[in-house]
């Protein structure tokens, strides 16, 4: 209970800051997005229900046509799925 608080309170965080920026660290895309791409790219894996957090999907999604790497880091993605299966 009290990690997933602290991993909420953080996806909130990010949420909030989002709202106010088209990327992690502002205007253009950078190695935070990228980073943060390949944790939250995880959270759509294990089928976590994000929809409270409007701008980190809004920014999931541009991140998943536009980032280089992201078909690679989604494939990686899938390879793991495997594992998480219901």
């Amino acid at each position: 209970p009290e990690l997933l608080k602290k991993f909420e309170s953080a996806l909130e965080f990010l949420n909030i800051f989002l709202s106010q920026s088209k990327y992690a660290a502002g205007e253009t895309m950078t190695l935070a997005d990228l980073a943060i791409l390949a944790s939250v790219s995880t959270f759509d894996v294990v089928q976590m229900d994000l929809s409270k957090y409007e701008h980190i999907l809004r920014w999931y999604n541009m991140l998943k046509d536009t980032a280089p790497g992201a078909d690679e880091n989604w494939a990686g993605c899938l390879e793991m799925k495997k594992y998480f299966k219901k």
